[in-house]
């Protein structure tokens, strides 16, 4: 059996809501959204979030960051097909020493399609583990749990 994260969106959760309409290119042969496309979705999500807060991935990897997916999960709900508007609302969900856990849910109108979470390691150029950045720390003081 899978494990899979509590997916519960914190009250006091910094969050960030992002649009992107579905094209054709992101649909397979049977009219809807490939499942791996999915996850292109949730990246959008989490390099808007990180934007949001003020922290860009580009400056990040510029000084030696790298964060690195080490372990991801996605459910999906409902099909998305060509020309969908889609809601993606991304935020953090648990911040350690040393990762982070961030969530995100996808919706068609106010439908859920799809949910998921996964975990970004801070890591070196030399792929060792390292404490997060300040920024990603603080962002727990402004409500990530």
């Amino acid at each position: 059996m899978l494990r899979t994260p509590v997916l519960e969106r914190p009250s006091d959760a910094v969050q960030c809501e992002t649009g992107y309409r579905v094209i054709f290119g992101d649909t397979d042969a049977m009219g809807i959204v490939y499942y791996a496309n999915y996850l292109r979705l949730f990246e959008l999500g989490r390099s808007e979030l990180m934007r949001h807060l003020g922290i860009p991935y580009g400056p990040l990897f510029e000084s030696g960051i790298l964060m690195p997916i080490v372990e991801q999960w996605w459910r999906y709900r409902a099909p998305a097909r060509f020309d969908d508007w889609l809601r993606i609302l991304t935020w953090g969900h648990e911040i350690g020493r040393t990762s982070i856990l961030v969530g995100c849910e996808v919706y068609r109108e106010d439908v859920l399609i799809g949910q998921g979470a996964c975990r970004l390691a801070c890591m070196d150029r030399e792929g060792r583990l390292r404490k997060l950045p300040s920024e990603l720390l603080q962002f727990r003081k402004e409500g990530a749990t």
